[in-house]
Protein backbone atom coordinates (compact mmCIF):
# COMPACT_ATOMS: atom_id res chain seq x y z
CA UNK A 1 0.00 0.00 0.00
CA UNK A 2 3.32 2.16 0.36
CA UNK A 3 3.80 2.83 -3.31
CA UNK A 4 0.02 3.63 -4.43
CA UNK A 5 -0.38 5.89 -1.16
CA UNK A 6 3.21 7.81 -2.48
CA UNK A 7 1.50 7.90 -6.33
CA UNK A 8 -1.58 9.41 -4.65
CA UNK A 9 0.40 12.39 -2.99
CA UNK A 10 2.37 13.04 -5.78
CA UNK A 11 -0.59 13.45 -7.59
CA UNK A 12 -2.32 15.59 -5.05
CA UNK A 13 1.09 17.86 -4.65
CA UNK A 14 1.14 18.26 -9.23
CA UNK A 15 -2.59 19.17 -8.86
CA UNK A 16 -1.54 22.04 -6.19
CA UNK A 17 1.33 22.53 -8.47
CA UNK A 18 -0.82 23.36 -11.56
CA UNK A 19 -3.79 25.77 -10.42
CA UNK A 20 -0.60 27.50 -8.45
CA UNK A 21 0.60 28.51 -11.34
CA UNK A 22 -2.51 28.96 -13.58
CA UNK A 23 -3.21 31.49 -10.60
CA UNK A 24 -0.25 32.52 -11.10
CA UNK A 25 -0.63 33.46 -14.53
CA UNK A 26 -4.37 34.91 -14.27
CA UNK A 27 -2.80 37.53 -11.71
CA UNK A 28 0.47 38.69 -14.07
CA UNK A 29 -2.31 39.73 -17.04
CA UNK A 30 -3.55 42.99 -14.23
CA UNK A 31 -6.91 42.39 -15.46
CA UNK A 32 -9.94 42.45 -13.23
CA UNK A 33 -11.86 39.26 -14.31
CA UNK A 34 -8.35 37.65 -14.73
CA UNK A 35 -7.86 38.07 -10.86
CA UNK A 36 -11.37 36.47 -10.38
CA UNK A 37 -9.93 33.87 -12.40
CA UNK A 38 -6.73 33.85 -10.90
CA UNK A 39 -8.50 33.59 -7.23
CA UNK A 40 -10.91 30.63 -7.90
CA UNK A 41 -7.29 29.20 -9.64
CA UNK A 42 -5.72 29.44 -5.97
CA UNK A 43 -8.94 28.21 -4.22
CA UNK A 44 -8.65 25.13 -5.85
CA UNK A 45 -5.09 24.48 -4.83
CA UNK A 46 -5.93 25.39 -1.66
CA UNK A 47 -8.46 22.46 -2.07
CA UNK A 48 -6.25 20.08 -3.16
CA UNK A 49 -3.99 21.21 -0.89
CA UNK A 50 -6.04 20.78 2.25
CA UNK A 51 -5.39 24.12 3.31
CA UNK A 52 -8.33 26.32 5.20
CA UNK A 53 -8.26 29.91 3.71
CA UNK A 54 -8.44 30.56 7.71
CA UNK A 55 -4.65 29.93 7.89
CA UNK A 56 -4.85 27.61 10.63
CA UNK A 57 -1.71 25.99 9.39
CA UNK A 58 -2.77 22.67 8.59
CA UNK A 59 -2.31 21.12 5.59
CA UNK A 60 -3.48 17.50 3.53
CA UNK A 61 -0.59 15.10 3.95
CA UNK A 62 2.65 15.48 1.77
CA UNK A 63 2.16 19.16 1.33
CA UNK A 64 5.54 21.09 2.23
CA UNK A 65 4.85 23.90 4.89
CA UNK A 66 6.59 26.35 2.17
CA UNK A 67 4.30 25.23 -0.36
CA UNK A 68 0.59 25.95 1.39
CA UNK A 69 2.50 29.12 3.12
CA UNK A 70 2.91 30.40 -0.31
CA UNK A 71 -0.32 29.35 -2.03
CA UNK A 72 -1.76 31.04 1.14
CA UNK A 73 0.02 34.33 0.47
CA UNK A 74 -1.08 34.57 -3.26
CA UNK A 75 -4.55 33.54 -2.78
CA UNK A 76 -4.65 36.73 0.29
CA UNK A 77 -2.82 39.20 -2.00
CA UNK A 78 -5.20 38.55 -4.85
CA UNK A 79 -8.69 38.57 -2.47
CA UNK A 80 -7.00 41.97 -0.68
CA UNK A 81 -6.23 43.39 -4.88
CA UNK A 82 -10.17 42.22 -5.82
CA UNK A 83 -11.89 43.54 -2.19
CA UNK A 84 -9.68 46.96 -3.03
CA UNK A 85 -11.39 47.30 -6.35
CA UNK A 86 -14.58 45.72 -4.30
CA UNK A 87 -15.25 43.56 -6.65
CA UNK A 88 -14.67 39.99 -4.63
Amino acid sequence: MKKPAKSLIDTRRSAVEAWSLLGVLHEGKGDIELLRASLGCYERALGWADVATSGDGKTGEGILEMEWKALLGNYSRVREALRAEGRE
